[in-house]
């Protein structure tokens, strides 16, 4: 059985602080995003979770043929004994989205560029920013923003796109070692119903 590998090189993330509108006709790595963020290490892409509970009942429950309807899990034997204690399942909610990464930081203001912080300039010819101020520029959350992750090595090609995403975590600055760069955990998220993924045929 052939193994589709995919490489790093073969991988890309897009970002866009204004909001993309997605249509059936078109594959949504095909759609206009902003720019390319280029400068990462690795993403990790977690897909919404579909959890249950189970809930046990009193009494258990007669004899039943493997398959014969939705409560016979009977693998053991093939024949559920009337041992097993009845129960059943009740599903969650989907979770969300989620997307974490680490971004090695190569230039002036990098995170700000490419999360959409705009900051407030000064009479110095700096720019500060702040945390927590939403009554200025300082570190607004992009609230329409979208993010594509796509995975492509020529043959097959897999995307996922992550709209109206919240950023959860900017994670401490670091240096990493005698190479001298610095680099940035991240993390993301999104509500269920805004995310996608799509697979080339």
């Amino acid at each position: 059985m052939a193994v589709t590998k995919i490489q790093a090189r073969h991988a890309a993330l897009t970002y866009s602080t204004t909001a993309v509108t997605y249509d059936v006709a078109a594959a949504i790595y095909s759609e206009t995003y902003g720019s390319t963020t280029s400068e990462l290490k690795n993403i990790t892409l977690t897909i919404p979770e579909t959890d249950a509970e189970q809930t046990l009942l009193l009494g258990t429950g007669p004899a039943r043929t493997l398959g014969a309807n939705t409560n016979s899990p009977g693998v053991t034997t093939g024949v559920v004994v009337a041992t097993f204690q009845n129960a059943m399942l009740t599903p969650k909610g989907a979770g969300p989205w989620m997307l974490e990464g680490t971004m090695v930081l190569t230039g002036d203001e990098q995170i700000s560029h490419d999360l959409g912080i705009t900051g407030t300039a000064t009479p110095s010819s700096t720019k500060r920013y702040a945390v927590g101020d939403i009554a200025s520029n300082n570190w607004n959350r992009v609230l329409v923003g979208c993010v594509l992750v796509n995975l492509n090595n020529g043959s097959e090609q897999v995307a996922a796109a992550l709209t109206n995403v919240w950023f959860t975590k900017i994670g401490t600055i670091k240096p990493t070692g005698a190479d001298g760069y610095f680099e940035v955990d991240f993390s993301l998220m999104c509500k269920t119903m805004d995310g996608a993924m799509q697979y080339k045929d």
